[in-house]
């Protein structure tokens, strides 16, 4: 493991150290994690700063991108379920609500998804998913069940006029379902 931080001064320490204090308490559930990164930077532990600001990295253009894309996409099926509410095949299926993204392994995505929605108020509609999918965050990778879904999705004609189908909705539906 190649160190790629290797110093702090004790002001950056402080500081990092009161930063993840607070987001610690945002996030009880994660508080182990916070405190084995606060426990790291308030004992000087070097060799473990990058595990620290690994999370430091910028989220890429192309990934901005994608999360817009799966929350229009999304924005869609929310339309069709309130003008079909009770198309029951629809309505239930497990990936007709958006799920968030991986807190784990894809944060970036996740973090971004809570920064449209709740700092910029953006994609209002899912709010109320907010508390059933534990802040955005799906506990598993689900990228590439997006992409197969955008790639259908994103290939339907007049989406928003003659394209909001149920025809339509469930062939997105089952591209999540689909393997390679």
């Amino acid at each position: 493991m190649e160190n790629t931080v290797t110093k702090l001064t004790d002001v950056e320490r402080a500081l990092l150290i009161n930063q993840l204090s607070i987001l610690k308490l945002l996030a009880p559930r994660d508080a182990r994690y916070y405190d084995e990164k606060i426990e790291i930077l308030r004992d000087g532990y070097e060799f473990f700063y990058d595990d620290v600001v690994q999370n430091l990295d910028t989220v890429s253009t192309e990934d901005c991108k994608f999360v817009i894309h799966v929350l229009d996409m999304y924005r869609w099926f929310d339309t069709y379920i309130r003008k079909h509410s009770k198309d029951k095949e629809v309505t239930t299926h497990h990936w007709a609500r958006f799920a968030g993204f991986s807190g784990n392994d894809e944060t970036a995505l996740m973090g971004f998804t809570r920064f449209l929605i709740k700092t910029q108020g953006k994609f209002a509609e899912q709010i109320p998913n907010e508390s059933r999918t534990d802040g955005f965050n799906s506990h598993a990778p689900v990228r590439e069940v997006y992409e197969r879904m955008l790639a259908v999705y994103e290939a339907i004609d007049d989406k928003w006029e003659t394209g909001l189908k149920r025809e339509n909705v469930l062939s997105v539906l089952a591209a999540a379902k689909r393997r390679g």
